[in-house]
């Protein structure tokens, strides 16, 4: 064992911890667990042990930030067991990145029906890179996170002049980057071969968090089908382009993501019926167009609508995105504000699933839900039309796509009179997130006038949390805190390598904005350890897929120990999830970026927390203080 990791188990503290040893912020998010957990119970008595006895059936991915003012579970307002999830900085999908892959991989493989990318306004990653392409003075950025801005700062290059308002590019650029990371994902591996091979149906969309009012919105969608083409459906992504740009730029867009490049054998392409996947009358429909050869209509092309005035002050350099002077977000103490509107709803949410069936006939159509158009303004003089571009392959609008029937899996139902607002359910679960974050939205403005507002001014978390991807782990959620409370990454089994980027980045960009406590939270009847130990006991006949496998490899190591005792497999089992926490618990010890904080002064504690599905609680396992090292110490 190496000197570090033997200082690392001098200072953990053994259990259970001495009364008062808790930090009082962490000691707040563990009361409000135990009520959180006393309330769920009282509506749905089975919920905690049905979770925990079967296999978590999400039907969405979310990739979203690691800012503290964006948990998807309380935006969304839903319990757990709805959203997989991983989070990190300015919510990159990058395709080198092991960690964002592996965590697709398991995903595609648990049958997820959407993928969601979801960037919000004011974003302190989009800012940073801008700042740095314009020369604008800020902290310099720690090596561990200018290389994952490396990507953002690249795609920031075509904003360092124009526009010349600071907060007009970079809502542009937060929009772009959305967008990006998007076909990132559509051209994973993780989506093109293990999508295919499950013959599960996934469509790819963009959402954009506007921290000033609480609402999500699309402004993209892509659709991989089951033969593994790419269906180019609803966009309204606010292209400033006209129509027949847009179209060809769909058009070479789908053949690279097929082929990988532009030097196409259109012959082939044609006998593979690619071509007759590309919706030109659908894309001119959906802009509000009809595309026809002979008019002398200008094109049409779609252009931002900025909402803030170009007279507008730049703010104030920062590597966290926060200006000076500003007031500090409202602490959980202050603001309850997730606790009633959760609660008030999740009786509805919970008694969805038996009474779907006769309402169904009754939903509401994905198209009511509230989006964000943009107005159609005339550019130059164009005859081009985008069934002009290749007008012979021009195909008439395919046949819709079989759906299939999928019932929403939700936790047992509770008896319990339904309101008249709730038989209207929208068709999908996508429908169903946005419209319920439209309500806690008003909600929250409703108990809480001006919170979003001043929670666009900055965040001010005093806690990082890392978690596990699973969905029945949402820690917002399960700790019932408003949004501004936790910093957050998440992937699979929550681990923190030491060579991994992501978990680096996270670490530095939290201790820059003033994190004072890190926790590592592993949960029981993890799936990652579950699939690691059964790999040591009864080797697959099918390997785990290279993303997984490089990410688990650490966790497959640690398993060894357990392959043969205990006999017992949920013994093992829960011996190796806590093994697990110790070992990330470990790492943390090791990371530069702590080491660092630590040297400077930084008094930052680490715990690693225990959350039991089958009770909805958490526990504190272990916890180390950070020793400051004086000069002249040994």
């Amino acid at each position: 064992m190496s000197q570090s990791t033997e200082q690392c188990e001098n200072c953990v503290k053994p259990w259970p911890p001495a009364p008062g040893t808790i930090p009082p912020a962490l000691q707040k998010l563990l009361d409000r667990n135990e009520r959180w957990s006393e309330d769920i119970k009282a509506i749905g008595p089975k919920f905690f042990y049905e979770s925990a006895n079967r296999t978590q059936q999400p039907k969405v991915l979310w990739i979203g930030c690691s800012d503290s003012r964006v948990p998807e579970g309380v935006v969304c307002d839903v319990l757990p067991g709805v959203l997989f999830t991983t989070r990190n900085i300015a919510n990159q999908f990058k395709p080198e990145d092991i960690s964002v892959q592996a965590v697709l991989t398991y995903a595609v493989h648990l049958e997820i029906e959407h993928v969601v990318v979801v960037g919000h306004s004011k974003c302190g990653g989009a800012e940073a890179a801008l700042k740095y392409v314009r020369g604008i003075p800020q902290d310099p950025l720690p090596p561990a996170l200018f290389e994952w801005l490396q990507p953002l700062i690249n795609l920031a290059q075509k904003y360092r002049f124009l526009p010349t308002n600071f907060d007009h590019a970079l809502n542009d650029l937060i929009r772009d980057n959305i967008v990006q990371q998007h076909d990132n994902v559509l051209r994973s591996k993780a989506l093109r071969n293990e999508g295919v091979k499950i013959k599960q149906p996934i469509t790819v969309h963009c959402w954009l968090y506007d921290l000033e009012e609480g609402v999500l919105s699309e402004i993209a969608s892509r659709f991989i089908g089951l033969e593994g083409f790419v269906d180019h459906g609803p966009v309204q992504h606010r292209l400033e382009m006209p129509l027949s740009l847009a179209a060809r730029i769909a058009y070479y867009h789908t053949h690279i993501l097929l082929n990988g490049n532009l030097n196409l054998n259109l012959a082939e392409t044609r006998r593979r019926g690619v071509l007759r996947q590309l919706f030109f009358s659908d894309y001119s429909r959906e802009l509000g167009t009809q595309a026809t050869p002979s008019t002398s209509a200008p094109a049409p092309s779609l252009s931002h609508s900025h909402s803030q005035s170009s007279t507008a002050p730049e703010p104030t350099p920062s590597v966290s995105g926060q200006s000076q002077g500003r007031p500090q977000t409202p602490s959980s103490s202050d603001s309850d504000i997730t606790r009633p509107s959760l609660i008030s709803r999740s009786s509805r949410f919970i008694s969805s699933s038996s009474t779907s069936t006769s309402s169904a006939s009754t939903a509401a159509s994905p198209s009511t839900l509230p989006t964000q158009h943009t107005s159609i303004q005339p550019t130059r003089s164009s005859h081009i039309s985008a069934l002009e571009i290749h007008p012979r392959y021009a195909p008439p609008p395919p046949p819709p796509l079989p759906q299939r029937r999928r019932q929403i899996i939700f936790p047992e139902p509770v008896p319990e009179p339904r309101k008249e607002k709730d038989m209207e359910q929208p068709k999908n679960i996508l429908a169903s997130l946005l419209k319920r974050n439209e309500e806690w939205a008003q909600d929250v403005e409703t108990d809480k006038p001006g919170f979003f507002e001043q929670s666009a001014r900055g965040q001010d978390p005093k806690v990082l949390w890392i978690g596990c991807a699973d969905s029945r782990v949402p820690e917002s959620v399960l700790t019932a805190v408003p949004p501004g409370t936790i910093f957050t990454t998440r992937n699979i089994a929550n681990q923190f390598p030491l060579d991994d980027d992501s978990a680096e980045s996270v670490l530095t960009y939290a201790l820059k904005i003033g994190i004072k406590h890190v926790v590592i939270v592993g949960h029981t009847e993890c799936g990652g350890a579950k699939e690691c130990l059964s790999a040591t006991r009864s080797p697959p006949i099918q390997p785990f897929p290279p993303a997984l496998t490089r990410w688990l490899s650490p966790l497959m190591n640690l398993a060894e120990k357990y392959k043969n005792e205990p006999a017992n497999f949920e013994e093992a089992i829960q011996l190796l999830v806590i093994d697990n926490i110790r070992k990330q618990f470990e790492n943390l010890h090791q990371s530069p970026a702590l080491q660092e904080a630590w040297n400077n002064g930084s008094e930052i504690s680490i715990h690693g927390w225990l959350y039991e599905l089958d009770k909805g609680l958490l526990s504190e396992l272990f916890v180390s203080e950070g020793v400051k090292q004086v000069e002249g110490e040994a």
